[in-house]
C-alpha cells in the first residue's frame, strides 16, 4: 500500500508542472512586467520538476508498481506545454510589433 502511495504521489508531482503551466497560461493572458517574470519563475519551477521526477519515479519503482497508468503520457503532455505551449504563448504575448 505504501508503495502505490509513493507512485501516485510521484505522478502528482509530475502533474505539478501542469499546474505550472496553467499559471503560465493565466499571467501570460494577464500581461504586464510582473506577470511575464512570475511566468518565468513558473517555467524554473516547471524545469525543476521535469528535472527531477524521473528520479523519483525510478526510485519508487512506478512502472512495477502502477503499470495500469501511463507516466510516460503525463510526462509528455507536461513537456509540451511547459517547453513549447507556454514559452511561444510568452513569446507571442510578450513581443511588441514595431
Amino acid at each position: 500500500m505504501a508503495a502505490r502511495l509513493a507512485a501516485w504521489l510521484v505522478h502528482c508531482y509530475t502533474a505539478a508542472g501542469l499546474v505550472a503551466a496553467a499559471g503560465m497560461a493565466v499571467l501570460i493572458v494577464r500581461g504586464g512586467d510582473q506577470s511575464f517574470r512570475w511566468a518565468f519563475v513558473l517555467m524554473v519551477t516547471a524545469t525543476v520538476i521535469d528535472s527531477t521526477d524521473g528520479w523519483l519515479a525510478r526510485k519508487a519503482r512506478v512502472k512495477e508498481v502502477l503499470p495500469e497508468f501511463d507516466g510516460r503520457t503525463l510526462d509528455d503532455l507536461t513537456d509540451f506545454h511547459t517547453y513549447t505551449s507556454m514559452p511561444l504563448f510568452l513569446m507571442w504575448r510578450a513581443v511588441k510589433p514595431g
